[in-house]
Formats: C-alpha cells, structure tokens, sequence
C-alpha cells in the first residue's frame, strides 16, 4: 500500500512538472516579443468588453484609440507571460481586418474559435492550429489576430487557461514552420532563424471591447427598395 501511494505521489509529480515545463517554453517563446514594452498592462479576467479595455488604458496611461498595441501580462501556474496584443476598442473604425480568428467564450466555458465549437472539457489549441492553416495557407496572410472576448460570468481563472491555450497553439503553430523550415525545435533556432521565421507568420493576442452590430440581412430578389 505503500508503495502504491508512493509511486502515485511519483506520477502526480512528474505530470506536474510536465506542465510547469511546457508554460516555462511558452513564456520562452514570447520573451521581447512586444514592440510595446513600455505599455504593460496586466489582464484582469475578472473584467471584459469596456470595462477590461478601460483597466489597460489606465494601466497603459494611453488612448486605445490611439495606440491598440500593448504589452499583456498574466501569471499562470505562477509563471509570468508576457506577450504582444492588441485592444480592439470602438473606435469608429470601418475597416474589418481580414486576417482575424474570432475567439468567443461563453459561460459554459464552451468556445468557438473561427466558429468551429470547443468542448469546455477540450483545449482550444488543436482548434485555434487547424484555424490558422485555413486562414494562412494558399494566401499571402502571414500575421494573423486572434480576437478573444469571454463572458462575464466565466470563472476568471478558466478565462486564463483559455488565453493560455491560444498562447501555446500559437507556440505550437510557429514550432511546426520552425521544423519544417529550419528542421529543428524553434527554442534552438538561432536569432536569424528568429527573424526568417516571423516572415513566416506572427500570431497577436487580441481582447475584444465590444460587441460590434451584426451585418443587416441580405436582401430578397424580389425585394423592392423604399424611395
């Protein structure tokens, strides 16, 4: 008995540092990713929409308006991560990039990435890959924005595994250039090879400040239009 307990404790923690390992290398991964290292803003996943975009306009002391490029900041599994992401605040702005991956949580913790649904028991990572080979391949799309809005109700510690999930599929994603064009791990690619790779793709984090109108229904053949 144990020996039962003692190689269970053992298996409990070799899983553990497993995964301790894997956010190390996605905190590796986005270390002086930022151009925007003086606007840092820690996310508040207990705040979304307007209320979370006023929380990095305070911390950043910017218009978001002015300047949507940030620097986020989140502490998971006590591992801080910071990382390159945009605000996309109401801004009267008609333009709709084309290079966006929607990413909506509900409360449920459910997801729906590019509009493909996510079991809330499933990663969104696997997903969030398959979107961005779709987006990119066959285009001349090489920076792509991945739009995250939650729902308020959402537990904020399941909103940050969520953003940590898209974190590493975009690690993931730029690993898998990584080997096919250097032949090697993107954590062994020398600072050039760093640079030949964001050629290849860049992956942004974005948090949504709003709910934008849906596009009016098409009209009907036969519909006439009112002079």
């Amino acid at each position: 008995m144990t020996l039962y307990i003692s190689l269970t404790l053992l298996l409990i923690s070799a899983l553990s540092c497993k995964k301790n390992d894997e956010v190390e290398k996605v905190a590796d991964f986005f270390k002086n990713k930022s151009d925007e290292k003086e606007l840092l803003a820690t996310i508040d996943f207990s705040l979304s929409d307007s209320l979370l975009l006023r929380s990095i306009e305070i911390q950043t002391k910017t218009d978001l308006c002015k300047n949507s490029r940030f620097t986020a900041r989140i502490n998971y599994q006590d591992r801080i991560i910071e990382f390159p992401a945009f605000a996309n605040k109401n801004c009267n702005w008609n333009a709709i990039p084309h290079n966006l991956i929607p990413i909506m949580i509900n409360r449920k913790n459910q997801v729906v990435v590019d509009y493909e649904m996510v079991k809330s028991d499933e990663s969104l990572e696997n997903q969030l890959i398959k979107a961005t080979k779709e987006r990119i391949i066959g285009t001349e799309r090489k920076n792509l924005l991945y739009l995250m809005q939650w729902d308020t109700e959402l537990k904020p510690d399941l909103v940050k595994k969520r953003v940590y999930e898209s974190l590493k599929g975009i690690k993931n994603y730029s690993n898998e250039i990584s080997l096919s064009k250097f032949k090697k791990d993107i954590s062994d690619l020398t600072e050039t090879e760093k640079d030949l790779l964001k050629e290849e793709f860049v992956g942004i984090i974005g948090v949504n400040g709003y709910f934008p109108p849906p596009p009016p229904p098409p009209r009907m053949e036969n519909e006439t239009i009112e002079e």
